[in-house]
């Protein structure tokens, strides 16, 4: 791990709550991303566990198949934004974006300080279903996935 990798990820873990410390209303920590109470609160976070089996055909028979290995772990997190709220604002998403569009790897911390190693955003879903004047969202439901990269950059 590089020198900037570690401060990387030690500013990261400053920032993280702790379990001692967990009266704020961070969900999740995914890089710069909070998930809390109130900014981005997802409702749902369903995880995916995937098993890969290969299959070699066999005449007049079933395919054989053996166990090859176990697929990254997804996660997709759903919720809602409701940018009239304080400091929240329209531009959440944007941001969101903006990060997902470096192709980084992010680390992923829960909002008890937990560290789940580093994810990848794979795609963000924003649909507006609510407005006030001049076409401004009131509310924004959102569906965010990830995949798992690593428990360290280094050695995926």
């Amino acid at each position: 791990m590089s020198f900037e990798q570690f401060r990387s990820v030690a500013s990261q873990l400053l920032d993280a709550p702790t379990r001692q410390n967990s009266t704020n209303d961070v969900m999740l920590k995914l890089g710069s991303i909070t998930f809390s109470v109130s900014t981005a609160a997802y409702q749902q976070l369903t995880r995916k566990y995937g098993y890969k089996w290969a299959k070699n055909a066999r005449f007049g028979q079933h395919d054989a198949l053996q166990f090859t290995g176990i697929e990254n772990t997804a996660i997709t997190l759903s919720g809602v934004v409701y940018c009239e709220l304080n400091e929240i604002g329209d531009q959440q998403f944007a941001q969101m974006d903006a990060i997902a569009k470096k192709g980084d790897p992010l680390m992923l911390t829960s909002g008890l300080g937990d560290v789940m190693g580093y994810w990848c955003i794979t795609s963000i879903e924003e649909q507006q279903v609510a407005h006030l004047r001049q076409g401004v969202a009131k509310k924004q439901a959102f569906t965010m996935e990830l995949i798992f990269y690593g428990k360290t950059l280094s050695h995926p």
